[in-house]
């Protein structure tokens, strides 16, 4: 074996690093319709025919081809020599149009007589340049016998393409050497393959970089667009421009794979350090939320309780940060007065004032040496809070008070008869301290609402979950405000802010023209959560119910605006009777044809809206990520 002078081909200009890095391991050989390397099989596939009306970006299908890399050399022609060429070309054609005795042949040479007339002119014009345009697909495979069969399988789906491909046969050590050689030095070679003749505006349609990709810095993979590029989405990413906030809503059918996506972004937030607040309708959350360490309590009182007067610090003090104690004593009492109104909407104004004088005195005579100098309403133990039973029992002294109006016993009575049903009947759910652990600081919370959901009662379901909605707002605000303050006096960087999410599954259930208080917290949560490094998420299968196609009341019209403020919106396959819906609802940012093919999405596929931006793409889930989130579906054996 001759022996290689390193020395000599440097100063011959050869770059050795570069050599060494790209040599194939292990030698190589060129067999007639294959390259042997030292790991693996590959042939060259030589592009002879392309389409006759090609589409738009059309390489990109052949760059889409598994386990395969494309080289495209494009080169000039000299002008004068084009048009000669195209002159002998409009005169065969002219005289098969003539001479041609059967109308098919005759009428394709007419076709060609057209179409070389036209591209004649444009030459003629400089409207249009010819150029050298060589194609080449080069397969691989860990065997000889799975090389051949791909290449059997890509020419056949070439074929289908109207693209016609190739191995040249004992010009595989040559196909080789192209792939490291310009247009000019290509023409040196033994086979000589410079490409076919292709106009400049049909090479301009062969751009094959269009994937479309999402690429948020700090954001997961969710999967991969039609075109295969990565979609990687954070919520709570930034551009200073149009993306401004987090709030997420994600609609789709039964099945169409919308828990799927959500569990995903779950168990990335949680990894994240994101503190999370939320409602699971079914359970089917439980399994992920104990993955991540974090806490599970049914909401009917049979795992855990919630003292709807225990005081939570929801305020904090703007100038010193801490908690205004105050404040959340002064917010508190006006939550309780809501709480009372959607126990008993048909509570008068008179009835509700007098309700919060006897609140006063409850907290006056349970808390008399509190220090009104440093008053210390939330930072008590659970035990040291009035449960409602103390309330049933202030409002039985001032009915026995003898200076009470009329006006203000009767309306005392009506109070003393909805609290005393509430401790008999459903002293389990209000009745009781708080025994869910430090709600506030814990990281992840869930509040399964299955059974609660299952009770016949509205007005105690819907009291239920304002109760359990304030806590979360409590937790989201205190630990939203002590990132800002740690953010605005770099303590942590952007990156290192650790922001909030509440999530809702199935949210028709809770937000819906019947629950108007609790559709205006959701709204409220979504209006004011960024400054706070607060997201919103929503999933339903029913459009119509968190958007009404008519607007009818308040309600009506903040669902609506629940809608608008969910500047991420994932559509999975909708029912064909909400597509009109739909169209109106998206104002155009989604073109009508999307609209039309969301109807007919597979499962796990789904379109991503936001400013103004559309990806359509297909949610990956690993087995690993499957047997953790469950689900309806049938499992892949």
């Amino acid at each position: 074996m001759r022996k290689i002078n390193i020395n000599s081909l440097k100063e011959k200009g050869y770059d050795i690093d570069f050599m060494l890095d790209t040599q194939p391991i292990g030698n190589i050989r060129f067999l007639d319709n294959m390259i042997q390397t030292g790991n693996a099989y590959m042939a060259s596939l030589y592009f002879y025919r392309y389409p006759s009306q090609p589409e738009g970006l059309w390489q990109a299908l052949i760059h889409n081809i598994e386990n395969s890399f494309v080289i495209t050399d494009i080169a000039n022609q000299e002008s004068g020599e084009v048009l000669q060429k195209v002159q002998r070309a409009i005169r065969e054609q002219y005289n098969r149009m003539i001479e041609e005795k059967e109308a098919y042949d005759a009428e394709i040479a007419q076709e060609e007589y057209v179409d070389l007339n036209y591209l004649g002119k444009a030459l003629r014009r400089t409207e249009e340049v010819m150029k050298y345009f060589a194609l080449r697909l080069v397969l691989y495979a860990d065997t000889k016998q799975e090389l051949e069969k791909r290449v059997v399988e890509v020419r056949k789906y070439l074929e289908k393409n109207q693209f016609g491909a190739t191995v040249l046969v004992m010009e595989q050590e040559h196909e080789y050497q192209a792939m490291f050689l310009d247009h000019s030095s290509q023409s040196y070679l033994p086979n000589k393959r410079v490409g076919r003749d292709i106009p400049s505006s049909q090479i301009a349609l062969t751009f094959p970089a269009n994937h479309v990709y999402l690429h948020d810095r700090r954001g997961l993979h969710l999967g991969y667009s039609l075109t295969n590029g990565n979609i990687f989405f954070d919520c709570f990413d930034l551009d200073g421009v149009y993306r401004q906030h987090y709030n997420v809503i994600i609609l789709g059918q039964m099945g169409s794979g919308k828990s799927t996506l959500m569990k995903k972004l779950l168990v990335n937030l949680g990894a994240k350090g994101t503190h999370l607040r939320g409602f699971d309708k079914s359970g089917e959350f439980t399994k992920v939320i104990e993955y991540l360490d974090g806490k599970v309590v049914a909401l009917d009182g049979s795992s855990g309780t919630i003292n709807i007067f225990q005081v939570f610090p929801t305020v904090l003090n703007n100038v010193t940060n801490e908690i205004d104690e105050v404040s959340s004593f002064t917010q508190h009492k006006s939550k309780i007065a809501t709480w009372y109104g959607i126990i008993k909407p048909t509570a008068t104004n008179e009835e509700l004032a007098i309700f919060e004088l006897a609140l006063n005195r409850l907290y006056l005579n349970y808390w008399i040496d509190q220090d009104e100098l440093n008053p210390n309403y939330t930072q008590r133990h659970n035990s040291d809070y009035p449960l409602l039973e103390e309330f049933l029992q202030t409002v039985e002294m001032m009915l026995n008070e003898p200076n009470n109006t009329a006006t203000v016993q009767t309306n005392l009575e009506m109070i003393h008869l909805t609290l005393d049903k509430l401790v008999s009947v459903y002293g389990q759910l209000f009745n009781q301290y708080t025994s869910i652990g430090d709600v506030i600081t814990e990281q992840i919370l869930f509040f399964n609402i299955d059974n609660l959901m299952a009770m016949d009662n509205k007005t105690i379901i819907d009291a239920q979950l304002f109760n359990a909605l304030n806590l979360f707002w409590a937790s989201l605000v205190n630990h939203g405000k002590e990132q800002v303050r740690q953010y605005n006096d770099r303590e942590v960087s952007f990156d290192q802010i650790k922001r909030s999410m509440l999530v809702i599954d199935e949210c028709h259930n809770l937000i819906n023209q019947d629950n108007p208080r609790l559709t205006k917290f959701i709204n409220t949560m979504q209006r004011e959560g960024r400054k706070l490094f607060i997201g919103v998420m929503l999933a339903t299968q029913s459009l119509s119910s968190l958007a009404p196609e008519v607007i009818r009341s308040e309600a009506s019209e903040m669902l609506r605006e629940i809608f608008t403020f969910s500047q991420y919106r994932f559509y999975f396959q909708i029912s064909t009777a909400n597509i009109d819906h739909l169209k109106r609802l998206s104002n155009n940012e989604v073109t009508a044809g999307q609209v039309e093919r969301i109807a007919r999405y597979p499962q796990g596929r789904c379109l991503l809206n936001f400013s103004g931006t559309n990806i359509e793409f297909n949610v990956e889930a690993s087995d690993r990520e499957l047997e953790l989130f469950g689900g309806g579906g049938k499992r892949a054996n």
